[in-house]
């Protein structure tokens, strides 16, 4: 599994919560808004195992479902 992050500092969260290379891809800031489902990322809040160490991040949809990105 490969992960691309546009936000430099999310792909070093994730790289270290999840264990492995998360890549920062600057480019990805530039895809239309349309192209995208939304992400949350918890960065305060109930202090639990996420990778800022709050909530788990929370997508719009995920693939397989109606309208999911394919990018």
């Amino acid at each position: 599994m490969v992960k691309i992050r546009s936000d430099e500092m999310v792909a070093q969260r994730e790289t270290k919560f999840l264990g492995f290379k998360v890549n920062f891809s600057p480019l990805l800031s530039q895809i239309p808004e349309s192209s995208l489902s939304q992400a949350y990322v918890f960065t305060n809040g109930i202090s639990v195992e996420g990778p800022f160490g709050f909530q788990i991040p929370v997508l719009s949809m995920k693939p397989g479902d109606n309208g999911y990105p394919f990018i």
